[in-house]
């Protein structure tokens, strides 16, 4: 018996029980209902950020458990009960089931109304004055009043507040990459302004008769093309350096660009008999049409990525236009947007396949239409008069 052999105290014969009586509870849990399959299971249908919490919550329960119980009973199997009694703590219980508080779920796409920005997120942003139009460029909203003596003013707006302040020509123009804006001032500079900075690239010019169009490229500190139109010759890119070139010789104006400006969309000319207008897609760099003239559309855009085109009717000449096409390079039409007795005042590419158009019939409203498609209204209707839309997107 183990009374008898010399080499065997007292204790370590407890302790040798409460060794094998620990593992056989430490494999009673996990082989009882409770298992960390069981949990991962529920959680399953939990959001990602609650599992942490939970399985923490657990592997707590678990260390406070086992060791408590076997200092509250003294050991396994032997009555050591003459100690004073330990008190046990029972786990919290975490409530899994609350659900996250919902994300902002916003338009896609930024627009004025009322005074305030609404953000392409869904939040809204209340800005420092009455403004006609701004760009959300992040950090920093660039923003367009109207003075009393009819100068366009151009805001810079920071946390609220008006950081900076132009007197402007022509109210900015977004550039396609939505990460900067450009415009110019009443002295002739041509002035852009990015989230985190401002830049003139270039001056000289005449504001009536010179006046930005497309902008492209992510800011004009690293690189950048603006394409202006002039009123009696041909348009004329600005880089980031100030240096001038021509884009398209011989055209009458720019109207859009790929992000990178490798492509252009361009007004060839204007046929005299009906006032139609004949269009093509033209390569600056290699100083030729991509898509030759024609004037079965009005050419409008060019996608970010080059792949579509976006027309209207080569002789809209009223309110807006009467219909938009998305076509591809073979000038195949892929989408078509009209709608009986409306007008389509404002339409560009939202992205690379997605078009975005405010319509006018009566009243207000904003669209969206995917390449290959049906158009959902986003915004509206808004009951209003023609020139004056209840929102205001941005260019």
């Amino acid at each position: 018996m183990n009374e008898d052999r010399p080499d065997q105290h007292p204790d370590q014969d407890w302790e040798s029980e409460m060794s094998s009586e620990f593992d056989r509870r430490v494999r009673d849990l996990r082989e009882s209902p409770l298992t960390f399959e069981h949990v991962r299971g529920r959680a399953v249908s939990i959001k990602r950020r609650r599992r942490t919490v939970v399985a923490a919550s657990l592997v707590a329960a678990a260390a406070v458990i086992t060791p408590v119980a076997v200092a509250s009973s003294g050991g396994f199997g032997t009555d050591r009960s003459s100690g004073p009694p330990v008190a046990t703590q029972t786990p919290t219980a975490v409530d899994t089931e609350t659900p996250a508080p919902p994300e902002p779920e916003g338009p896609g796409f930024a627009y004025l109304q009322d005074g305030d920005l609404h953000r392409a997120d869904g939040s809204v942003v209340a800005l420092p004055g009455d403004y006609t139009s701004a760009t959300d460029l992040g950090d920093r909203i660039v923003a367009t009043a109207q003075a009393d003596n009819g100068d366009t003013v151009v805001d810079v707006v920071e946390d609220g507040a008006v950081v900076e302040s132009y007197s402007a020509f022509n109210p900015p123009i977004a550039s396609v990459t939505g990460t900067y804006v450009v415009f110019m001032t009443l002295d002739g500079e041509l002035q852009t302004v990015g989230d985190d900075g401002q830049k003139v690239i270039a001056d000289g010019f005449d504001p009536e008769l010179q006046f930005p169009m497309v902008a492209t490229g992510d800011d004009c500190v690293t690189s950048c093309r603006v394409f202006l139109n002039q009123s009696q010759d041909d348009p004329i890119e600005v880089n980031q350096d100030g240096r001038e070139s021509s884009p398209a010789p011989g055209v009458l104006s720019v109207t859009g660009a790929t992000s990178e400006g490798d492509l252009v969309t361009v007004v060839t000319r204007v046929l005299d008999d009906d006032l139609t207008g004949c269009s093509a897609l033209w390569d600056p760099a290699e100083q030729e049409a991509v898509i030759e003239e024609t004037c079965d559309y009005k050419f409008l855009d060019v996608s970010p990525d080059g792949r579509y085109l976006l027309a209207g009717d080569p002789q809209g000449d009223g309110f807006g236009n009467r219909w938009v096409a998305v076509l591809d390079t073979d000038l195949t039409e892929v989408a078509r947007l009209e709608i009986e007795d409306t007008s389509v005042p404002y339409v560009r590419f939202l992205d690379e396949d997605t078009i975005l158009a405010t319509a006018y019939d009566g009243a207000w409203t904003v669209l969206t239409q995917d390449v290959g498609g049906e158009p959902t209204t986003v915004l509206g209707p808004v009951p209003g008069e023609d020139l004056d839309p209840p929102f205001v997107l941005s260019d």
